[in-house]
């Protein structure tokens, strides 16, 4: 009798064991799924709201869905680079044009948040022209409008 009581207690234990070790794997596959797309150096970012936002800019940039980028473009940005674009389905006309493509992005090398309504971003990009392919160091410069992560500026940083 006393050989079936240590074993019941062994096999409660080891449940309770299996049963914690589920549940964390399952936290940890939540927290995964969050996103969608992933880049090296995303692990940085730990704000997961804009977070969010530039990961999804980053792949609809990769996708060449300008319908939905168009939605994630500042009013100043929109005002300084498109002043003539007037709803999602002209950018999506004029940006088809362009010459240059971008093939994908490498790497989130620094991110900063300047102010409680303003992140910086430097990344690593791969562009494509004419056939030929090129890496660029870029930053992107987003903030808070509407409740909502835009892209503000972009710059050229090599």
């Amino acid at each position: 009798m006393k050989k079936v009581k240590i074993i019941l207690v062994i096999i409660l234990l080891a449940s309770i064991f299996i049963i914690q070790n589920y549940n964390q794997n399952q936290e940890l596959n939540l927290n995964k799924n969050i996103f969608a797309f992933d880049i090296k150096g995303s692990d940085k970012i730990n704000d997961n709201e804009f977070k969010k936002v530039l990961l999804d800019y980053i792949s609809i940039d990769v996708k060449r869905d300008y319908l939905s980028q168009y939605n994630l473009l500042s009013s100043f940005y929109l005002e300084r680079y498109y002043k003539n674009i007037t709803s999602a389905e002209e950018y999506q006309k004029m940006e088809k044009q362009s010459e240059i493509v971008v093939l994908g992005y490498l790497e989130i090398t620094a991110y900063e948040l300047l102010n409680e309504n303003k992140y910086q971003v430097d990344l690593i990009r791969k562009d494509g022209f004419e056939g030929e392919e090129y890496i660029k160091k870029v930053r992107y410069y987003f903030i808070k409008e509407n409740n909502t992560w835009k892209l503000f500026d972009t710059d050229l940083l090599d």
